[in-house]
């Protein structure tokens, strides 16, 4: 929060802020909170003054999120003369948004400074919002700068967040049952569900059905007629290990005896059975990739070339991939965490004793687009559609989002 009376004491803040290429976001929250002030007052235009040489140059650079009026506002704001006749009397030339796998070179991008709020879960909703799960404090959703909109007195430890990201289901563990919630982000309403007896969850549904798992049964219930089952299989071979679904599809994980692993994928919103995967040993094939695709894959960790390597196997082909650091000499390690999607393969590995390093890879071309340092307090991801969330215990939340290849970071307090 900056004070008018003492604005000019956070000089060195506001320099950084307008210097650091890594704060675009930054810097488009300040200036929308500058722009719902009516009164300009000195303290305002001193401020919008420090900052609207380095908005302009985001704006240029296709990382401004302002409108050509808000620009207009922002520089009337700043009482600078010679920038308010220099503006163009129309919006600016934006240069073409570039996507992720298409940079030229490999961008290297930190994790933002720790919060004070633990981040249980987070899931990225419109208009540059999040929705995050603060444990027994409640459910908050805020803005890009981390702000709080708008805050539900709901326990949550996870979220289920509907395809239009309108709806959410929060989750918090009460001895051997979950608590269930539905939160309303547009009527800002929140109702509680009851008690559920599930292993596991899918993390994303169609704003009413959602699927469940317990031992060997898999049910979809109506969450607005109290867990109503609308379909199920109660004699699945094996335990459901886990669930992952998109809008057009939904995978099972089947564990079964001796360490061994089921991959079924069902087709939706029919739910027709496309394929089952038969059983195979992780131990005997290496360590299972968690893949969000209805393809299994496997990895081993390799250090015959010096720096430790990825080996990542699918379809009968292995590719490398190059980890630097101080990984321990060993063919697994708990440390290391590949994410697999279709289109991009994600790999959190240690560097330090507690700090990791994310290599986000495009997998087509194999171009490793992103390394991401992430200190102390290991992340926890989200993917929904092209955002990418990594958030964390001491309340840092980093949002990527692959369309335009941009990062905002935020310290939750």
């Amino acid at each position: 929060v900056l004070l008018p009376e003492t604005l000019h004491a956070y000089g060195p803040w506001v320099e950084q802020l307008r210097d650091d290429p890594a704060r675009a976001g930054e810097r488009a929250a300040l200036a929308q909170a500058l722009l719902q002030h009516k009164a300009h007052t000195t303290a305002l235009a001193w401020l919008a003054g420090a900052t609207v040489h380095a908005i302009l140059a985001d704006q240029f650079s296709d990382q401004g999120q302002l409108t050509h009026n808000q620009l207009q506002a922002l520089v009337k704001m700043s009482r600078d003369k010679a920038l308010q006749a220099d503006l163009p009397g129309q919006a600016l030339k934006r240069t073409p948004v570039v996507s992720l796998e298409h940079l030229g070179d490999t961008r290297e991008w930190a994790a933002p400074a720790a919060g004070s709020r633990p981040i249980f879960d987070a899931a990225p909703l419109e208009d540059q919002r999040y929705l995050v799960a603060l444990g027994e404090s409640g459910v908050m959703v805020v803005d890009a700068a981390g702000t709080m909109l708008f805050h539900f007195a709901v326990p949550a430890q996870k979220i289920v967040i509907a395809h239009s990201r309108q709806v959410a289901l929060v989750l918090i563990w009460r001895g051997n049952v979950w608590r269930v919630s539905k939160l309303d982000l547009v009527n800002r309403v929140a109702k509680d569900l009851g008690m559920l007896a599930m292993d596991v969850f899918a993390h994303a549904f169609d704003g009413s059905n959602w699927t469940i798992g317990k031992g060997p049964q898999l049910r979809v219930v109506d969450v607005d007629r109290g867990f109503e089952t609308l379909w199920h299989v109660s004699d699945l071979p094996e335990s459901v290990r886990a669930i992952k679904v998109d809008e057009h599809n939904e995978y099972l994980w089947l564990s079964a005896p001796g360490g061994c692993l089921m991959l079924w994928h069902y087709r939706l919103p029919e739910r027709r059975l496309v394929s089952r995967e038969s059983a195979f040993d992780i131990v005997a094939t290496d360590f299972q990739v968690p893949s969000a695709t209805a393809e299994s894959a496997q990895y081993r960790i390799k250090h015959d070339y010096g720096t430790p390597t990825l080996i990542l196997k699918q379809h009968g082909v292995r590719k490398r991939y190059r980890l630097p650091g101080n990984l321990p000499e060993e063919e697994w390690d708990e440390s290391v965490s590949p994410f697999l999607f279709e289109d991009w393969l994600l790999i959190s590995y240690r560097v330090e004793q507690h700090d990791t390093c994310w290599h986000v890879i495009h997998r087509a071309s194999d171009r490793l687009c992103v390394t991401l340092h992430w200190p102390q307090s290991p992340a926890q991801l989200r993917r929904l559609g092209s955002d990418l969330l990594l958030f964390d215990g001491q309340g840092r939340l980093s949002h990527i989002n692959i369309d335009n290849a941009s990062q905002r970071n935020i310290s939750l307090h």
